[in-house]
């Protein structure tokens, strides 16, 4: 009977491994240009909180939204099976922000606050 446990086991093992690097073959990170026009994100936190969430509610398979007001880069990893650069950077837009050649919408555009438009 241990020696079946021990099988079982292994095989389990095997297979959760095989499962867990084909799934980190997926994962790609982008680094999408824009333009944030605020000088205080990091204290405000408006600009950030609105891009994060627009991905995030807008796009499956991000896992990771990291943004560089300084540098204007907007850093996402995500699974490639999930979504793509393209919706990504559509979730971007709507928060506002330009996203690599992508232009937001006058309606996202205005919404900003006075301090993340451009000057």
């Amino acid at each position: 009977m241990t020696f079946m446990k021990n099988v079982l086991f292994i095989l389990f093992f095997s297979l959760s491994l095989n499962f867990a690097y084909s799934q980190e073959g997926k994962i790609r990170t982008a680094e999408i240009k824009t333009d944030i026009a605020c000088d205080h994100c990091a204290v405000c936190s408006s600009c950030d909180q609105n891009i994060y969430i627009k991905v995030k509610d807008n796009t499956k398979g991000v896992r990771k939204v990291e943004i560089d007001a300084e540098k204007n880069i907007i850093k996402v990893k995500y699974n490639s099976k999930r979504t793509n650069l393209e919706e990504i950077e559509k979730a971007i837009v709507l928060s506002g922000f330009k996203a690599n050649q992508v232009e937001p919408t006058e309606e996202a555009y205005n919404s900003l606050d006075p301090c993340c438009k451009k000057k």
